[in-house]
């Protein structure tokens, strides 16, 4: 799966071209799909878009790195580096905001790459996890 293509066999309504839109993904569930863990109490449902973060975010974010990515905007990649705030998003196939966004100043690209590392510590640590897993399971 690519990013911005929907999951396989089609599941959810098709919203665009390659994109897909998971309404039942507000309430935590998604057709076909374990419960998404993005939910949290306290925060008003996000529609999910695609239910997919490129794993490289992932890794860039725990390295302590800023991260600088060309991708649809509406997405859970963007959503997650702002919640982060750890990098700059543009928008696809934008050379010049691409460019704008990889020449910031050293001092921002420090802040970006600490608070990503931070973020991860505090919420895709293997602890974190688990014990989001926990508090899951034992709602069923």
């Amino acid at each position: 799966m690519t990013g911005g293509e929907g999951p396989p066999g089609g599941q959810g309504p098709t919203d665009g071209p390659g994109q897909r839109t998971f309404p039942h993904a507000a309430q935590g569930e998604i057709p076909g799909r374990a419960p998404c863990l993005g939910h949290r109490a306290g925060h008003a449902p996000v529609e999910v878009r695609t239910p997919v973060i490129p794993s490289k975010i992932l890794s860039i974010i725990a390295a302590g790195r800023p991260v600088v990515a060309a991708m649809n905007l509406d997405g859970d990649g963007p959503r997650l580096i702002a919640e982060a705030r750890c990098g700059l998003c543009v928008p696809p196939e934008d050379p010049r905001a691409l460019a704008e966004a990889v020449l910031n100043d050293a001092s921002l690209r420090e802040e970006l790459g600490r608070n990503g590392r931070r973020y991860a510590e505090e919420h895709l640590s293997l602890d974190r996890c688990v014990a989001q897993y926990q508090a899951l399971l034992q709602q069923v």
